[in-house]
């Protein structure tokens, strides 16, 4: 009897506490190996920044990332701006993220179903790549998972104390991720699912706290409410990114079948698992249990509104925007492969009571077994797609790293340093990893640093050659990798041909780095 009372309590908290803790572990895991994508340059860019700076910043531009940068200019000035405490964040909310999403197992289906769901989220390959990403998708991650398991909690036993909760995390939503908001969609339809047919009766629920009845229109009434409070507190930030939208996804391609085709890949960042996910959380579909359907609306709504919107309209399909479906898939999934190898059954001993067909095996191990197979299986196919996210070069953008390596190295007093124009990334990236080096290049062109002109870039001089003749020697980086680096220097090809000799020249990822040193001295 005591064991058995110790034992409920763990029940209860491994769900949550085995795929947060691994999780965090994967997280961790070669968490600095890979080169700041240039996003990530961006964030520790305008985090460094001054909090009016910042301000001014988003009001010109990057307005739905501003409670992000604001977020990490704060835990910057206490932590650093080191490569990985710029990460840590992330890794803290996707850690988190996972354990949520095995408690909504545990409380929808059963503490196994919520350890194989929170273990498939673990597995999957995107989770790792940003949850080791300086920008704000794990926290949608996180807060989505969240959001559906205070909504089950409010329905459960309604109270304004649940209420509250519920519409901080739709507030949450909308800070780390607007395109998030679309979960609220499928809280929609979560809740006409739950009071069409409750679980206790169709036209009152006791709140077992306070003994007040909850009618099925008053707890609709309260969510909306809660809902309605929680989108009205970041409508700033939306009117804020609505009016920056030429500004912001310019770059976003027209939405196309084959893009609809692709995006299990591209969420999940390895076509086995996408579909071996899918196949599981098919699987569960065939359950029909009212509890699948709850988390098969979570996983797919918010698909379906981004989709519908990108096909009418400007267009959001980007993977990583909708990261935050992926907690549910896994569930999905888990559930699935729970349900797929069920517990065994005792057979009847000749002569025995047909009743004995149903009764349980009393040592379950071999069905624990059995799905921990097909686990390390998963662990083995991912294994390659999970060492490819932590490659060195593997995020967007150019390897400043290795520039900033080169620089320090063969770097001499009196160098100067030039950059492709209009480029807003190459300059803060190459400086973010000299910034332990005793000095460095002058920056030659540089008029009004970014965060001065309320702008992610720069505001340079022209390429005129009494620009550059304060420096001894030249260091030109392109965010080019192939040919002639001065195709992107135009301005400045006749002075580095004609007066200056290019020494050495080195190649890599998206980009080139070449020392120019006057013919005088060569």
């Amino acid at each position: 009897m005591i064991s058995a009372l110790r034992a409920a309590p763990v029940r209860r908290v491994l769900p949550a506490l085995i795929p947060g803790l691994t999780m965090l572990v994967l997280g961790l895991l070669g968490a600095t190996r890979s080169v700041l994508s240039w996003d990530e340059i961006a964030s520790v860019d305008v985090a460094r920044r001054s909090v009016p700076q910042i301000w001014d910043l988003i009001n010109n531009v990057d307005g739905v990332f501003g409670p992000y940068y604001m977020f990490l200019h704060f835990w910057d000035a206490v932590f650093g701006q080191t490569v990985l405490t710029v990460r840590v964040p992330s890794i803290l909310a996707m850690a988190a993220a996972a354990a949520v999403t095995g408690e909504l197992g545990r409380r929808l289906f059963s503490p196994l179903a919520g350890v194989v769901g929170g273990l498939i989220l673990c597995s999957i390959p995107n989770i790792s790549r940003y949850a080791s990403e300086a920008r704000p998708y794990a926290f949608a991650v996180f807060v989505a998972a969240l959001s559906l398991l205070l909504l089950l909690m409010a329905l459960d036993k309604p109270g304004w104390v649940r209420w509250l909760a519920y519409a901080i995390s739709v507030v949450g939503l909308g800070v780390a991720q607007l395109i998030a908001l679309t979960a609220v969609g499928a809280h929609f339809f979560v809740v006409l699912m739950r009071l069409w047919k409750p679980e206790r009766t169709p036209v009152d629920l006791d709140d077992e706290r306070d003994g007040k009845s909850w009618s099925s229109r008053k707890l609709f009434l309260w969510w909306a409410g809660a809902a309605a409070v929680g989108a009205a507190c970041i409508a700033p930030i939306v009117i804020m990114g609505s009016g920056q939208h030429d500004t912001q996804l310019t770059w976003v391609p027209p939405l196309t079948v084959k893009a609809v085709r692709y995006m299990p890949t591209g969420l999940t960042g390895q076509a086995e698992i996408a579909w071996l996910i899918i196949g599981l959380a098919v699987t569960a579909a065939w359950f029909r249990a009212r509890n699948v359907a709850v988390v098969a609306l979570a996983a797919l709504v918010p698909l379906v509104v981004v989709c519908l919107v990108s096909w009418h309209g400007p267009s959001f399909w980007v993977a990583r925007y909708v990261l935050f479906v992926l907690p549910f898939a896994a569930l999905l999934a888990g559930v699935g492969l729970v349900r797929a190898l069920p517990e065994a059954r005792t057979l009847p001993e000749s002569g025995a009571l047909p009743e004995a067909r149903t009764l349980p095996e009393t040592r379950p191990w071999g069905r624990y077994t059995r799905i921990a197979a097909v686990l390390v299986l998963i662990a083995a196919l991912v294994y390659p797609a999970q060492w490819e996210v932590r490659g060195k070069t593997v995020k967007n953008g150019t390897d400043y790293r290795t520039a900033a390596k080169i620089i320090k190295k063969r770097q001499e007093p009196g160098d100067g340093l030039l950059f492709s124009p209009g480029n807003r990334i190459l300059r803060p990236g190459v400086y973010y990893y000299l910034a332990d080096a005793p000095y460095t290049p002058k920056d030659l062109l540089i008029r009004k640093d970014a965060a001065d002109v309320d702008s992610l870039y720069a505001a340079e001089w022209p390429g005129t050659p009494d620009r550059v003749e304060s420096a001894t020697r030249l260091w030109l980086f392109t965010n080019k990798a192939k040919g002639d680096p001065l195709e992107l220097r135009t301005d400045l090809r006749d002075l580095l041909t004609e007066d200056y000799t290019r020494t050495q020249i080195w190649r890599m990822k998206e980009g080139t780095l070449a020392l120019y040193t006057p013919k005088s001295s060569s």
